[in-house]
């Protein structure tokens, strides 16, 4: 089996495309909480900003 062979063969697995867009939906909601969270920071609302910010760490580390 060629090396072209095997790339190609792994690009287009089931699970190769899956890992893809779980990664680009991660990167997005990490954008989406940081964005969220400076803007709260930044209106002087500490607490939704914090409480935002809480949340998704939470989330992240799977204690929700």
């Amino acid at each position: 089996m060629r090396r072209r062979d095997f790339i190609s063969d792994h690009i287009m697995r089931k699970e190769f495309i899956e890992d893809v867009m779980k990664s680009m939906a991660w990167a997005t909601l990490c954008g989406a909480a940081f964005a969220m969270s400076m803007s709260a920071l930044k209106s002087a609302e500490y607490l939704q900003g914090l409480v935002v910010f809480a949340v998704f760490i939470c989330r992240s580390l799977d204690l929700i």
